[in-house]
């Protein structure tokens, strides 16, 4: 139980891993069909983002205007 307590946490080897999942994950093999899916899902979030957004700042600038 203290080795799992007494180990270190190395950023550069988290996020070095993380890199090499994300790259395994997009690029090997390349699945166009795997982007066309990412990239509308970023275009609706992105949709919903700024809608939401809109709306916010729509309703608290009016209501400063009074």
């Amino acid at each position: 139980m203290e080795e799992i307590l007494n180990k270190e946490i190395s950023l550069s080897k988290i996020m070095g891993e993380a890199f090499a999942q994300m790259k395994r994950i997009l690029f090997k093999p390349f699945r166009f069909k795997k982007w066309l899916k990412f990239g509308f899902i970023v275009f609706i979030a992105e949709i919903f983002s700024l809608s939401f957004f809109c709306i916010f700042f729509c309703l608290f600038r009016w209501g400063s205007e009074e």
